[in-house]
């Protein structure tokens, strides 16, 4: 069923916009793909004040133009927006492909506070959620649509086995150490390639709650890259290291609380840099390295990258793409 802009907000300002509101529930206009995008401006300019959040696809092709959110953005700032519906559709067995980092990082980078896979709701800027299992065709699903050939995070094999596929783990990149009520801070300089080409250097950088930093690549480069890392503002603040070639990579770095214990020359060890659920507990990550200055204060990112040169000797180490793992459910006795 087809419902128009127009209409849209004729039924929000006819009083279920007020209903919902007046129950705190969040609701999201046009939840469809971005080559559309003066359907959700019509219906934010028709419902003034009414309208909390905006949804997107990712199914636009050749690929998605997330440039679009910049718009939302600054023609109706505090609108929430989010990517809330994408697939990874027949990868080839045992393929490692970036779908889930392709449209997780660009949506937050161009002012989205989350994303997620098709399965589940996103939360606030906690881009952690994907469709949950298959079986190996890609089933079930309904004769009369739904998607024929989508990838779980897990494969179920059997009544005993499963898989956990490469979605699984690099959706794990994002969801393990991107907290809610995360800041997104704009990266100046360091991203390469874009949707339309084949390979891309993406780089999101978000401070959690707890003033820590979780900075999240996606290297779809075909060599590793030496990254630096500085702060605008904070020149003598800077972290270098080689994110590996075909990875998705997560750099913790430390509050300034955490700095502060050791007077700045390296991070602490506080155990576990985070519980294991997105809860309201208070903690810290850990980190290691050399840095110089009193605090991340400055609003911007900045990374230069250079191809890396490492040695191919038998003392090099090759950081391999996590593969898909299969396992086996323990049981008692046969059914």
């Amino acid at each position: 069923m087809y419902l128009d802009a127009a209409d849209e907000a004729t039924i929000i300002n006819q009083g279920l916009g007020a209903a919902l509101k007046e129950r705190g529930i969040l609701f999201m206009a046009y939840d469809h793909n971005t080559d559309q995008p003066v359907y959700p401006y019509r219906v934010l300019q028709g419902a003034p004040g009414m309208v909390p959040a905006v949804a997107w696809h990712c199914y636009q092709g050749p690929a998605p133009n997330y440039t679009v959110l910049n718009d939302i953005s600054r023609l109706y700032p505090g609108t929430l927006q989010f990517m809330t519906e994408c697939s990874n559709y027949l990868p080839g067995a045992g393929s490692v492909n970036f779908e889930v980092a392709q449209n997780f990082i660009p949506p937050v980078q161009h002012g989205a506070s989350g994303a997620s896979m098709w399965g589940m709701s996103p939360t606030f800027l906690s881009t952690r959620c994907i469709l949950l299992a298959t079986n190996p065709d890609f089933g079930p699903h309904s004769p009369y649509g739904g998607c024929a050939g989508c990838l779980g995070s897990i494969i179920v094999n059997s009544s005993t086995t499963y898989t956990k596929t490469n979605d699984y783990y690099m959706i794990g990149q994002f969801s393990r150490f991107v907290r809610r009520g995360a800041t997104n801070y704009p990266v100046v300089q360091g991203n390469e390639g874009n949707a339309l080409t084949s390979n891309q250097l993406y780089i999101m950088a978000v401070q959690n709650p707890d003033k820590s930093w979780a900075v999240i690549f996606m290297n779809n480069l075909v060599s590793d890259q030496e990254v630096v890392l500085s702060f605008t503002g904070n020149g003598g603040q800077y972290w270098q290291g080689t994110v590996p070639k075909t990875t998705v990579t997560t750099w913790l770095l430390p509050s300034e609380q955490i700095l502060g214990q050791t007077n700045g020359t390296q991070a602490a060890s506080v155990g576990a840099p985070y519980p294991f659920r997105n809860g309201s507990t208070t903690r810290f990550s850990t980190a290691s390295g050399s840095v110089t200055g009193t605090g991340f204060s400055a609003c911007n990112v900045t990374f230069t990258s250079t191809t890396s040169t490492s040695s191919s000797s038998s003392t090099s180490v090759t950081a391999l793409p996590v593969p898909n793992t299969t396992h086996t459910i323990a049981t008692t006795g046969t059914a």
